[in-house]
């Protein structure tokens, strides 16, 4: 399995053992692990995750047009603002 956060890229390598592929730009290892609820593992050698390309931008963008996956990465109270324009933009769209 193969886990995407907003500070790096994971995979769980054996049950409950997971493994950091690349960090994204700018996060350090630390951050990583202050903020993950789990241990993880980190290689010394771990790379930087790769930019996207804009064909792979675009394409997420027209999955999700709304942007609804940016909610995961909200507190509660940012979410709670920002759910009422993605759900009037979603009917709109119907």
């Amino acid at each position: 399995m193969i886990l995407v956060t907003n500070l790096c890229v994971m995979e769980m390598v054996a049950r409950g053992k997971w493994q950091i592929h690349s960090l994204h730009r700018g996060v350090k290892p630390e951050e990583v692990v202050n903020n993950t609820g789990f241990p993880v593992e980190i290689p010394p050698d771990c790379p930087l995750t790769r930019v996207p390309t804009a064909q792979e931008v675009e394409l997420i963008r027209k999955i999700d047009p709304q942007g609804i996956r940016l909610l995961d990465f909200m507190s509660g109270k940012d979410r709670a603002r920002k759910l009422p324009a993605i759900l009037e933009a979603e009917w709109d769209s119907v």
